[in-house]
């Protein structure tokens, strides 16, 4: 002991277990450079310098030791208790070939223990190769895995009751109106409607020709219920746009279902475009379970139907019995699809339903991400015209718009109506991509409309692209109205 109090000669430590390799027992007593305590009792001047100097001897003292004790350590190896030497680990390359080289402790069965090395060398040219071929494949059986899985729309959509899918290669698919009477008297199959067709088969020459040169669509012959799928794989480029409607021949005649089916027809050869007509009888088991039965529920599952007939078309556009196309100038991939052209005719940051404004279309969506275009009537958002994209957000739409779960909601008054302005008020994935236009350019009413009395910017004026009419055209003052806008319609040459 010192004057100072201080005691530097340590006490023995006991061994220490680390992870990797043992440290033995140190003794730092028995070192030669033990310092004893009379270095320092010379003067008490020296004693801050000297016990500098006595902690530099103990560390070294300490290093010295522990560098014996690893030097040593292969004394202490003890696999069974889990200590061990860590590898030691050499690795070679040259231009062709790799190696590493590691040391390992080993027991020659008579309980002494010695290090022994190993070498392990590879070509790293063919290493890389295999890699290279591994890499190739998995990529490939991912893109073909795609191809084989994918569906162009990712979805088989309703074929109504019917009982198998025929190919055509006429992109003017409607029903064959000189079979209507056989046909009504048949009715169509008392069986619900299925998602799959039962087969598919292509019979050229098969389709029967109607009044106007497209194929016979579903219910063409009597009591059938055949579908027709257009073939563009192998006839031609399928329509980018395809023009659909439901027909009621329970509600409508057929001379006035005559005119209108003439109407659609003219319009669509005159652009490029396909047609789609269903019977809504053929999807009666459908929406006769609504709460209201109305047959208006009919459309969503004849748009489902026309994703099947034309995988390949980009939109498709639903447009009501009840409306007449007067300016058959428009083409809809101009007014309503071109970006720069939908950017000026889109309503932003007006109520959905005009009777809650506290949601409102969105004031930064942008034309490119539209899917979805449509016009308002008095209430809201109007379904008697509307065009609407091939893809999830089209497919998703549909599905939701048309379960049964909304049909038979008995608070949507409107039937289809009143479930589209529920969707696109409490869904905000479907508001986003949809764009509301004004009714002249998508669905305007006739002027004597009870509903332009409400609302004057409804009013049909020349040069609308199409005119509603609100009324039964078998009533002899609408049928005069009906007739007017007959008379006075655009016509293209052909």
């Amino acid at each position: 002991m010192s004057s100072l109090g201080i005691n530097l000669r340590p006490r023995k430590r006991s061994s220490v277990s680390l992870p990797r390799f043992q440290t033995p027992e140190l003794d730092l007593a028995e070192s030669d450079n033990d310092v004893s305590s009379s270095a320092i009792e010379e003067s008490p001047a020296s004693s801050s310098s000297a016990l500098a100097s006595a902690s530099e001897s103990l560390h070294s003292t300490s290093k010295s030791k522990t560098n014996q004790a690893m030097s040593s350590s292969s004394d202490h190896l003890d696999p069974e208790n889990g200590h061990y030497l860590d590898y030691d680990r050499k690795i070679h390359h040259n231009r062709n070939r790799s190696s590493f080289s590691y040391s390992y402790p080993s027991n020659d069965g008579s309980g002494s223990w010695s290090m022994k090395s190993k070498t392990v060398s590879f070509d790293t040219d063919k290493a890389t190769t295999y890699v290279g071929i591994l890499a190739f494949c998995l990529l490939t059986l991912y893109i073909i895995s795609g191809l084989i899985s994918s569906n162009p729309n990712g979805y088989v959509p309703i074929i109504a009751d019917s009982a198998h899918v025929e190919l055509t290669n006429d992109p003017i698919i409607i029903p064959k109106m000189n079979d209507l009477a056989l046909f009504k008297s048949r009715g169509v199959p008392k069986r619900a409607p299925n998602d799959n067709a039962k087969e598919v088969k292509e019979k050229p020459g098969s389709s029967v020709s109607n009044a106007h040169g497209g194929a016979a669509a579903p219910g063409s012959g009597p009591g059938s219920t055949t579908s027709f799928v257009f073939d563009g794989g192998k006839h031609g480029p399928s329509p980018s746009v395809v023009v659909v409607m439901g027909i009621d021949y329970e509600k409508y005649k057929p001379d006035y279902l005559t005119k209108i089916i003439e109407n659609r027809v003219e319009y669509a050869k005159a652009h490029g475009y396909g047609t789609y007509m269903r019977f809504v009888q053929e999807f009666k088991s459908h929406y006769s379970d609504s709460s209201s039965s109305s047959s208006s529920w009919a459309k969503l599952d004849i748009m489902r139907a026309a994703f099947l007939a034309f995988p390949k078309a980009k939109y498709f556009w639903y447009i009501d019995q009840s409306a007449l196309i007067m300016n058959p100038l428009i083409d809809i991939e101009q007014e309503f699809i071109s970006s720069k052209e939908l950017e000026n005719k889109m309503l932003k940051g007006i109520p959905v339903v005009k009777s809650a404004d506290f949601i409102k279309t969105y004031k930064f969506t942008k034309p490119e991400d539209i899917k979805m275009v449509i016009s308002q009537d008095t209430v809201g958002l109007n379904p008697a015209s509307f065009i609407i994209h091939n893809s999830d957000y089209g497919i998703s739409l549909l599905e939701f718009w048309g379960d049964q779960l909304y049909r038979t909601y008995g608070q949507f008054t409107e039937s289809e109506a009143s479930a589209l302005n529920h969707l696109t008020q409490w869904h905000p994935c479907f508001l986003s991509k949809l764009a509301v236009v004004p009714a002249k350019y998508l669905c305007s009413y006739p002027p004597t409309s009870p509903l332009v009395k409400k609302d004057p910017t409804l009013a049909y004026t020349d040069g609308d692209f199409v005119v509603q009419l609100d009324c039964d055209p078998h009533v002899k003052t609408c049928n005069d109205v009906f007739q007017r806008f007959w008379n006075g319609r655009g016509r293209v040459n052909l």
